[in-house]
This record gives structure tokens, C-alpha cells and sequence, in this order.
């Protein structure tokens, strides 16, 4: 027969009351911090926080670099409004300078309609620049290059006959056949104009619903790795603190 005697049994009771750390969440915490068990937490804690701070930093900087984005897409489309805007001051421009000599005849305004005949020019060519490559405009452009081509061909015929009578050009203006040709121009653009202003607030609005919805998930990405690192150390600071194993006191029985 197998038999125990009294100091073994309280030599085995002491070390399962050793062994055993789940009486309490308390007591189980103290035993582990007790014991080190925890610094290995707080490594792994901070390689966590250190993730998710240079992630909420990710998430910062292409955040910036879209907003730089957004600020070289409004130069751009105030570029093109204002090549627009150059477009219908010219067309008009021209229009004054034919009807005023064919209504008077004064030569200051032939030399007028031809420097507004190439600041049109000027203007059409950087428009066409600016939207190059560019399928958005397409359409728009097609239709101010057309509108204002054939207002041009029938601009360039009546001054054709200058130094002619006045009366003589005056006669070739009533004449015309599509006399909606220079409304077709200012219309073509103008609707443009209005396009381009609408796609741009639109753009502005996405961006800056964007960039919120960006920062405010950047900024708690960037506290939870603050709040995870703060856990980490004190884990590691706390599992430092390891005390000298204490020798069992074994009371005879």
C-alpha cells in the first residue's frame, strides 16, 4: 500500500495553492505581473500601436496629397473659366468692331476687329490645351469650335470688303443668311462655362467630405495607437517588476 505522510500532504496543498492563480481576475493579474508574464504583452502591445500609429500616418498623407490634388484641379478649372470667359469678351468684341464699321466706318475699328480676331484665336488655342486628353469636354468643345468657326467665316467674308463703302458692309450684314450663328457662339460658351463651374463645386463638395471622413478616421487611428502604446509600456514597466521566488514554509501538521 501506498501511504503519505502528514508533511507531504501539506507539502503538496502548499504548492497546488502555488500553482493555482485563478481564484480572481485580481489575483490572477497580481500573480502575472508577480511573475513577468505580462511584459511579453506589452512588447506585442507597442508593436501594435506602432502599426497603427504609421497607419493613421498613411492615411494622413494621402489625405494631404488628394487635397493637393483638388488644389491643382481648381487652378486648372479656373484656368479654363477664365480662357472662356476670354473666349466670349473677344467674340463679342468682334462683333462690336464689325457693326460699328460698317455703321461708321472708321478704320480704328478694322484695326480693332483684327486684334480681337487674334486675342479669339489665342484664347480658343490655350482652351483647347487646357482640356486636351480631357473626355469631359469633348462634347462642349466640339460645339464651340464649330459655333464659333462658322460665326468667324461669315465675319471674315463682310470684312472682306473693307475699305469698301460702309453701306456696302452694312448691306452684307443684313444679308446674312444664319444670323443665329453669333448666338450659337456666346451660347456654346456659355454653356460650357456653366459646366465647368457646376463639375468644379461638385469636385470641391466630394473632396471635402472626403477629407473629413479621412482626417477624423486618420486622427482615431492615431489616438488608439496612443491609448495601445500607453498600454504597452506600463505592461512592459509593470513586468520588470518580477519578485524574488519565495521558499515554501511548510507547517508540521
Amino acid at each position: 500500500m501506498l501511504s503519505i505522510s502528514g508533511r507531504q500532504i501539506v507539502r503538496l496543498d502548499l504548492t497546488a495553492q502555488q500553482v493555482n492563480i485563478s481564484r480572481s481576475p485580481f489575483e490572477t493579474a497580481a500573480r502575472l505581473v508577480r511573475h513577468g508574464a505580462v511584459r511579453p504583452m506589452g512588447v506585442q502591445l507597442l508593436s501594435v500601436a506602432l502599426v497603427l500609429l504609421c497607419s493613421g500616418a498613411l492615411l494622413l498623407g494621402l489625405n494631404i496629397v488628394d487635397l493637393r490634388h483638388q488644389i491643382a484641379r481648381d487652378r486648372d478649372a479656373d484656368k479654363i473659366i477664365e480662357q472662356l470667359d476670354n473666349t466670349a469678351n473677344h467674340l463679342l468684341g468682334i462683333e462690336v468692331a464689325v457693326r460699328g464699321y460698317a455703321l461708321f466706318g472708321n478704320p480704328k475699328l478694322l484695326v480693332r476687329y483684327r486684334q480681337e480676331a487674334g486675342r479669339l484665336q489665342a484664347a480658343m488655342t490655350s482652351l483647347s490645351r487646357l482640356t486636351a486628353g480631357l473626355p469631359l469636354y469633348d462634347t462642349a468643345m466640339a460645339h464651340i469650335r464649330d459655333a464659333v468657326g462658322v460665326r468667324m467665316k461669315i465675319v471674315a467674308h463682310v470684312m472682306s470688303m473693307a475699305p469698301d463703302p460702309p453701306s456696302k458692309l452694312a448691306l452684307a450684314l443684313r444679308n446674312v443668311k444664319d444670323h443665329g450663328a453669333i448666338d450659337a457662339a456666346r451660347n456654346a460658351v456659355t454653356a460650357m462655362r456653366h459646366m465647368e463651374v457646376r463639375h468644379r463645386e461638385q469636385l470641391a463638395a466630394k473632396t471635402e467630405q472626403e477629407a473629413v471622413h479621412n482626417f477624423a478616421l486618420a486622427a482615431g487611428i492615431v489616438l488608439l495607437s496612443i491609448l495601445v502604446g500607453a498600454l504597452g509600456v506600463s505592461c512592459a514597466l509593470l513586468g520588470g517588476r518580477t519578485d524574488p521566488p519565495q521558499p515554501l514554509q511548510a507547517t508540521p501538521g
